[in-house]
């Protein structure tokens, strides 16, 4: 009996609104807190910046930057610029990379639409341009 008189005693299980906050109306209550696979992306960059070093080749003389930025100019062949130019935690920048269109004073020389300080220079890399036949 006394199990009886305590399942009467029961309320029903039913939520009432008593200020005007209202939930999500999707299942998912935190779906947009996280954009997880920006995040994993955004962490992946970072590290890799962070540990990009740049392999310096050997520092060539004035006479065999000018072979390479003629050679470049003449075969219409992308250059790699290497530069002796460090950033604020020690380690090299990225090299540059254009083509040649012959632009240049004794000072400077423009690599597609990047002006080059030629006392910067330190190695310039002719590459081999893929052929649109191959890709």
């Amino acid at each position: 009996m006394a199990l009886k008189e305590h399942q009467s005693r029961r309320t029903s299980k039913e939520f009432i609104n008593y200020n005007a906050y209202q939930d999500r109306p999707f299942g998912l209550k935190w779906g947009t807190a996280f954009a997880m696979d920006e995040l994993v992306a955004a962490i992946q960059e970072e590290r890799e910046a962070a540990e990009y070093q740049v392999e310096m080749p050997r520092a060539m003389s004035d006479q065999e930057l000018n072979e390479a930025l003629r050679e470049g100019y003449l075969t219409h062949s992308p250059l790699r610029v290497y530069r002796n130019v460090r950033d604020s935690w020690g380690r090299y920048e990225k090299p540059l990379e254009g083509y040649f269109y012959g632009e240049s004073t004794l000072e400077v020389f423009w690599l597609s639409e990047q002006m080059v300080v030629f006392e910067e220079v330190r190695a310039i890399e002719v590459l081999e341009e893929e052929k649109w036949s191959s890709i």
